[in-house]
């Protein structure tokens, strides 16, 4: 099966927890649930700037990109939860980790958010003189990884994330 939900490129997907729907964004600006099998758009929003980077859980859709914020949506009611501003350059990456949501940006940086507070509560600098900007990203119950420009990997344990 073969769908065209955008107008421009899809950077990024993510697996939808209500099984079979998958979630994508653009560089053409819109993020969509769609069914897996059929290619229907389920769900779309619209952003000025185009999108690098999604993550979904449970009913939350996360995505980043050329704004350089993150926003926040319920898929259930099908509406903007949030809207997380500090990147000074592109999000190209984001995750999620129960009340928690990670980025990581072409500004060298990757952020930790809380979504209940609607606050950052970690920013992590990339140090390394050689390396340019965050360029892939995923975060797990104790880490957050990043692929860095000049092949360099950087992974910041923790303990448990708490939700």
């Amino acid at each position: 099966m073969e769908a065209q939900p955008h107008r421009g490129a899809a950077y990024a997907m993510a697996p939808l927890s209500s099984g079979g729907h998958c979630a994508s964004a653009s560089v053409d600006g819109s993020a969509c649930a769609w069914l897996a099998e059929t290619g229907q758009v389920m769900y779309r929003v619209e952003h000025e700037e185009g999108l690098l980077a999604i993550a979904a859980r449970d009913e939350l859709l996360v995505t980043g990109g050329m704004d350089n914020a993150i926003h926040a949506w319920d898929l259930r009611s099908r509406s903007s939860v949030q809207k997380l501003e500090g990147h000074t350059d592109w999000v190209r990456g984001v995750g999620i980790h129960t009340h928690c949501i990670a980025s990581g940006s072409k500004d060298r940086t990757v952020r930790l958010w809380d979504m209940r507070m609607g606050q950052e509560t970690c920013q992590l600098e990339v140090d390394i003189e050689t390396t340019s900007d965050v360029r892939s990203f995923d975060v797990s119950d104790s880490a957050v990884y990043a692929g860095l420009g000049g092949g360099v990997l950087a992974c910041w344990s923790f303990g448990p994330l708490q939700g």
